[in-house]
C-alpha cells in the first residue's frame, strides 16, 4: 500500500512541495531488479560465450576447465564413479586387508578425485567377490559407472582370462544396463611401476648398503691402525739397536736409520 507524507511531516524547506506519495511495492521491485542485475553481472564475468558450455563442468559461475586436461573428458563432479581394486584373495586375513588398506589410501590421495568411490574385492577365496564389490558400489553408493582394476603385477591367466569372465558374469547377474562397467589393464603395465621400483631400490642402496659400507670401512680402518702400530714398534726396535746390520755390504742409512731400499 502507498504511504502518504503530509506537508506537516516534511522538512520546513520542503513545505512548499505538494504531498509526496511513495509506493512501497515499487521500491521492492526496484531492489529485486537491482539484485538480479548484480547476479547476472557476476555470472557474466565468469562466463565466456566463446567457450563451450560443456567445459563448465562445475557450473557456469566457476572457471572452465582446460580442454586438453583429463578433467575436460571426465564426468562431472556430481557423477559418482566406482573404482574397484581386485586381487587374487587369500586365506590369510592380513593379506586381504592389505588391499582394503590400499583402496583407502588411494581414496585419500590427492590423485583421487572427490567423485571417485574406491572399494576392494577378491577374485576368489575371500569376500567380497567381484560381483559383490560391483553390486555394493551401485546399490550402496549410487555410482553411475564402475572401473575394475586388477591389482596384479604380471599378465597371468587370472588377469587375461579369469577376471574378465568374472566381471562380465557380474554385469549380467546385476542386470543394470544404465551402469557402465569397464576393466582396466593390470597395475604391472603402468610406467609408474618403474618409478616405484627405482624409488625402493635407490632407498635400499642409500640406507642399507651404506651401513654395510660403513661397517667394512670401520674394519679396514682398525686393520690399518694395527698395521701402522706394528710398523712403528718395529721401527723403534730397529732404531734402538743402532740401525740395520749389513747383510750384503753397506747400505746408506736414511734419516731414521732405514736402508735405502725401504
Amino acid at each position: 500500500q502507498p504511504i502518504t507524507y503530509h506537508q506537516s511531516h516534511l522538512h520546513p524547506n520542503m513545505a512548499q512541495h505538494p504531498v509526496l506519495t511513495i509506493n512501497v511495492s515499487f521500491l521492492h521491485h526496484v531492489i529485486l531488479y537491482a539484485l538480479l542485475a548484480l547476479s547476472l553481472i557476476s555470472v557474466a564475468s565468469a562466463f565466456d560465450p566463446r567457450i563451450s558450455p560443456h567445459l563448465y563442468v562445475n557450473g557456469i559461475g566457476n572457471s572452465p576447465v582446460d580442454p586438453s586436461s583429463d578433467e575436460a573428458d571426465s564426468p562431472a563432479a556430481s557423477t559418482l564413479v566406482g573404482i574397484l581394486l581386485i586381487d587374487h584373495g587369500s586365506k590369510k586375513p592380513a593379506s586381504n586387508q592389505h588391499l582394503h588398506s590400499i583402496a583407502k589410501a588411494y581414496s585419500e590421495h590427492p590423485r583421487c578425485p572427490p567423485h571417485f568411490v574406491v572399494a576392494a574385492a577378491h577374485m576368489e577365496i575371500a569376500p567380497p567377490s567381484i560381483e559383490e564389490g560391483i553390486r555394493n558400489l551401485i546399490t550402496k553408493h549410487g555410482v553411475s559407472s564402475v572401473v575394475c582394476h586388477p591389482y596384479f603385477l604380471s599378465p597371468g591367466r587370472h588377469v587375461t582370462e579369469d577376471i574378465p569372465v568374472l566381471v562380465e558374469e557380474a554385469i549380467q547377474s546385476i542386470g543394470r544396463d544404465d551402469v557402465e562397467v569397464v576393466l582396466t589393464d593390470h597395475v604391472g603395465t603402468s610406467g609408474g611401476m618403474l618409478d616405484a621400483v627405482g624409488e625402493i631400490v635407490e632407498g635400499a642402496v642409500k640406507h642399507k648398503l651404506k651401513k654395510g659400507q660403513e661397517k667394512e670401512s670401520f674394519i679396514m680402518e682398525i686393520s690399518r691402525m694395527i698395521a701402522e702400530q706394528e710398523f712403528n714398534e718395529n721401527a723403534g726396535q730397529i732404531n734402538g739397536e743402532g740401525g740395520i746390520e749389513e747383510q750384503s755390504g753397506k747400505e746408506d742409512k736414511g734419516e731414521f736409520g732405514f736402508g735405502s731400499q725401504l
